[in-house]
């Protein structure tokens, strides 16, 4: 309601003109209308939102109302010292006069009270001097007495007062001063009170003629007049300010009128006062001096007389009373004909007057009613134009097709639809509701909101939020609209609220067959698979089945996902959507074969739709098939319709064919790409069923694969941004997130900014599987890639039981990630000081590299020296691009730099493939070649490749096997050190494990030749040419 603050501070934005009154109204009329609706809004932002006042003047009108405050609370602080101080004035004299009657003395009389006087008792004229001298001493004596008493009390009082209010010593100057003048005047009071004693004692024997001596000036007649009781006679004194006043009297209770004229009324005066004459006799003579002071009071008393005897009395009263009384009616007349004709023409007369005053009444009150008619019809045509206007530019602004200044434009539309709560005169809000409702309003404001969305979502990036208020926003509107409800739906699973789109297309889905198709599009990218297939089974097309057993692969529920595709009965394109599906349950169930063979029956059920063969060549990567296939089924798909999931796979498939330039195109081609086909099957407009089972945006994939190709070229900040591109393109996507955070553990400092810190939480919370534990994630490629970032960095924060636990989810949902995982997972077990699980995890990840198909061609362009330097250096990018831990793309890599004469970062390349894998051999190995054979001369050093051997030699004892490359590194140090038989005897026991290492046996054939032995030298020969040959 309206508040007594709101009420002072609406006075003083009127005193100031800030506002005027009308405003002022309508605004507390609207606070008073929200606070019944529970709506606590302040006064000032009620203006400021009207636009009547800017924050500086509310600003101006809060500062005066805290000093007038102030000033208010100062005064009564003051009020409440005064009165303290007078109650403590007047508890003092009370304790005073109790003390001088407890110690015997007389007792002060109080405020108001005449003191009486004891007479003095005559004496004779003889002992007149004696008597008077007697007098003297004993009213001193009395005198000294009272005073020496007095001075006592007041110390004890003081003392007594001090000790018990110590905290009141400070008493302000302006109390002590008042507390003086009452003193003063209490004083005066008893002077007075003395001298009218005396004045009662000496007039007996004053002359009558003194009484007749008094002036007329010192009779006071301005200030005061008497006013006497018409009903019992007394008295009273009236002051000019209390005329027009009533009161009651004392004595009887009677109500008395001031008369407002009394103090212009003439004074009757009467010529003498009348005293009665008397003779004093001689034995009534007076004392000359005591005469004297006689005279002096009679004086005073005289004066006071003729003061009172100039006052009117109460006949004089009652006479001017009289005056005011109605006179009576004299007797009547005869009625005549002059009477009959003055009572007609007065008749007439008055029915003129009424008439006239009728008509001019009436007319007033018509030109009342339109002058507030048309306020009210100007009040309703401002809000309405407001109202049009905003429409207009509203439509202008989408017609434009410019999100921002339709956003504009819509606030203006929702403060003038706000606006009619303030229509206050006559019936205008209602004639606002009718009006809203005739023309639609509401629902052109809901169709505005989805423009606006819809606009939003097409530019992308970062303002998908803003989308998805729009939409809120429409559906706010119009709650029924299937179209609103849709469309939000769309985009809270674009936002990856899965949980707030199930819910929200709950209702709608009973209706609607496209709202039940996006509800369980929301289940299933939610990780509900089971409740989603329900939803999906439920739909009347025949393509649900397909999306049902699409949503059983999330649970791994791979019969079921079988039994759901089989049963459908579908024809055309469906077809090849439902084998797809049931390729992927095979796969589940490690039936590869039979896998491959689906997908190719699918691609010859739609060779007109891209999506089976972006199938077949998305499964041939995953699992190791030739990349050269799968690059000509990504081809052939992306001829048919590229798609950003086409050109993604053409660019993977062309990474493990090494061709590096090739590949970065494809990437960059993708990130630009549209998510998928313009044209395709749509189950009710909405779920594509040949999109992969919880597929991530592969835009931003790509955007990932770039910039981490960025980092490997040493290009750091130029990855951020092409990554941060990718967020642009879609900030819900946890894939890019991700891929921010793996950047940061990558670099130098391998931890992780505030920045990529939010965001990587952010994507695991988007993440979390629908109705599950607590931190399980949806089963998918972005949870994969999720895992993986969060192993290692896990890793980092010594936290090593959860960092294996993410690692060994990521291999299991993404083979492609099996090599890194293991990596990481080794060095989680070796800082945790577990030696065995350790060396069986960098084993593990070493066997993936080596199975590559990749890494073996990498290997054998590396052993041809015809190879150009360039080609080389980007297939070893591409092996670091497929895993950046790879220890064995590390040492391909410190290769390549020793090829490109660059000895240190070869070093440095080593070094890394030994920390990425302490239990591989090959880095030790072809660090002791560097130093024995390899590098510079001034680099050389023969003693630390012993210390490498031996290293490697360990290792791979302790792996199962030493590699035949080792055993001839180690008959190459022997031969550097002149140890002949020693490195004949390595070389003997490596061609016994290793029978058909050529370069052992060229090797021994030159250390044979320099031992002297033809015989043997030449047979090590020919066995070299022989396993060349082959």
């Amino acid at each position: 309601m309206i508040s007594k603050r709101d009420v002072e501070l609406g006075k003083i934005a009127l005193k100031q003109g800030m506002v005027d009154k009308e405003q002022l109204t309508k605004c507390l009329a609207l606070k008073k209308k929200l606070a019944k609706k529970g709506k606590k809004v302040q006064l000032g932002s009620l203006l400021i939102r009207k636009g009547y006042i800017d924050e500086e003047q509310l600003e101006t009108i809060v500062r005066l109302h805290n000093e007038r405050l102030a000033k208010r609370s100062a005064r009564q602080r003051a009020a409440a010292d005064d009165e303290a101080g007078g109650r403590r004035s007047r508890r003092s004299k009370r304790s005073k006069r109790s003390k001088r009657a407890g110690d015997g003395g007389e007792e002060t009389p109080r405020k108001g009270r005449k003191r009486k006087k004891k007479a003095r008792p005559l004496a004779d004229e003889a002992d007149e001097d004696e008597g008077q001298a007697a007098v003297e001493t004993a009213t001193a004596t009395r005198e000294a007495k009272a005073k020496s008493k007095k001075g006592k009390a007041r110390d004890a009082a003081g003392r007594r007062r001090s000790a018990r209010t110590s905290a009141r010593a400070k008493t302000s100057r302006e109390a002590r001063a008042k507390k003086s003048a009452s003193k003063r005047r209490a004083s005066a009071r008893e002077d007075a009170a003395a001298s009218a004693s005396a004045l009662e004692s000496a007039v007996e024997g004053a002359d009558p003629a003194l009484f007749q001596s008094a002036r007329e000036s010192d009779v006071e007649t301005t200030r005061r007049r008497l006013i006497g009781c018409p009903e019992c006679g007394k008295k009273y004194r009236v002051r000019p300010n209390q005329v027009g006043k009533r009161f009651h009297c004392r004595r009887c209770n009677y109500r008395i009128k001031v008369p407002r004229d009394l103090f212009e009324r003439p004074i009757e005066r009467p010529n003498a006062v009348e005293v009665e004459e008397f003779v004093l006799s001689s034995s009534d003579q007076v004392d000359p001096e005591e005469a004297e002071e006689a005279v002096r009071a009679a004086a005073v008393a005289s004066k006071a007389v003729e003061r009172i005897g100039k006052k009117a009395s109460i006949r004089e009263l009652a006479q001017a009373a009289e005056k005011w009384q109605a006179k009576p009616v004299g007797p009547q007349r005869r009625f005549g004909l002059k009477g009959l004709l003055t009572m007609a023409a007065s008749f007439g007369t008055l029915a003129a007057i009424v008439g006239g005053g009728a008509y001019a009444y009436q007319a007033k009150q018509e030109r009342l009613a339109r002058e507030k008619q048309a306020r009210i019809d100007a009040e309703f045509d401002a809000w309405k134009e407001k109202l049009d206007a905003a429409l207009a530019k509203a439509t202008a602004a989408e017609e434009r097709k410019d999100p921002d200044l339709l956003g504009g434009v819509l606030g203006d539309v929702v403060v003038a639809l706000e606006a009619k709560d303030g229509l206050l005169r006559g019936n205008n809000r209602q004639r606002a509701e009718q009006l809203i409702a005739a023309q639609g309003v509401e629902q052109r404001l809901r169709d505005l909101h989805l423009a606006r969305g819809r606009l939003i979502l097409a530019r992308g990036g970062l303002r998908a939020a803003e989308a998805l208020r729009d939409f809120e926003e429409a559906v706010r509107f119009d709650p029924g609209d299937e179209g609103a409800q849709c469309a939000l739906g769309r985009v809270r699973v674009l936002a990856r609220r899965f949980a707030d789109a199930a819910r929200g297309l709950e209702g709608a889905a009973k209706a609607s067959q496209r709202a039940r198709a996006l509800r369980g599009l929301a289940l299933e990218l939610g990780g509900a698979g089971a409740k989603a297939a329900e939803v999906y089974a439920s739909l009347e097309a025949p393509e649900g089945a397909v999306l049902a057993g699409r949503a059983y692969l999330v649970d791994g529920e791979w019969g079921r996902a079988q039994d759901a595709v089989r049963k459908s009965g579908l024809q055309g394109p469906a077809v090849a959507a439902a084998k797809i599906v049931e390729a992927l349950a095979l796969e589940g169930k490690n039936e590869f074969r039979q896998a491959l063979a689906l997908l190719d029956r699918a691609v010859l059920e739609a060779k007109e739709l891209p999506f089976a063969y972006l199938a077949r060549a998305a499964f041939r990567l995953r699992h190791g098939g030739d990349p050269e296939q799968a690059l000509q089924d990504a081809k052939a798909g992306n001829r048919q319709g590229a798609t950003a999931w086409g050109l993604l796979l053409q660019g993977d498939a062309q990474l493990a064919l090494l061709r590096w330039q090739d590949a970065l195109s494809s990437y960059r081609e993708a990130a630009q790409a549209r998510r998928g086909a313009e044209e395709g099957l749509r189950v009710e407009g909405e779920v594509d069923p040949f999109a992969p089972p919880v597929a991530p945006d592969f835009r931003v994939v790509a955007r990932a694969r770039l910039a981490l190709a960025h980092v490997l070229s040493g290009e750091a900040e130029a990855a951020r941004v092409e990554l941060s591109k990718g967020i642009q393109a879609n900030p819900f996507s946890p894939y890019g997130q991700a891929a921010l955070a793996h950047l940061d553990l990558l670099g130098e400092q391998g931890k992780l900014s505030p920045e990529s810190e939010f965001l990587f939480q952010q994507a695991l919370e988007k993440s979390r599987r629908l109705d599950a534990p607590e931190g399980e994630l949806v089963p998918s490629v972005s949870s994969a890639y999720l895992l993986l970032v969060k192993g290692a960095l896990l890793v980092t924060r010594t936290r090593y039981g959860e960092a294996v636990e993410s690692l060994r989810r990521a291999a299991d949902l993404d083979p492609n990630l099996a090599a890194a995982a293991r990596a990481l997972e080794g060095q989680a077990h070796r800082r945790s000081s577990r030696a065995t699980d350790s060396r069986e995890a960098f084993r593990a990840a070493a066997r993936h590299d080596e199975r590559s198909r990749s890494y073996r061609m990498a290997a054998r362009l590396l052993a041809s020296p015809k190879v150009p330097s360039e080609r080389l250096e980007g297939a070893v990018r591409c092996l670091l691009l497929q895993n950046p831990y790879s220890a064995h793309a590390r040492v391909l890599e410190a290769r390549v730099l020793l090829r490109r004469e660059r000895p240190k970062e070869a070093l440095a390349a080593l070094d890394k493939a030994i920390a990425r894998n302490p239990e591989l051999g090959l880095p030790y190995t072809r660090r002791a070649l560097f130093f024995l054979l390899e590098l510079p001369e001034s680099m050389r050093d023969v003693d630390q490749a012993g210390r490498d051997l031996d290293q490697a030699l360990a290792v791979e004892s302790r792996a199962g096997g030493v590699r035949p490359l080792t055993y001839w590194a180690r008959a190459v140090y022997h031969q550097e050190r002149g140890e002949i038989p020693q490195a004949i005897a390595i070389l003997d026991r490596c061609l016994k494990e290793h029978e058909d290492y050529a370069e052992a046996f060229k090797l021994r054939a030159k250390l044979h030749s320099q031992a002297g032995d033809k015989v043997k030298a030449q047979a090590d020969w020919k066995r070299y040419k022989d396993l060349t040959a082959r």
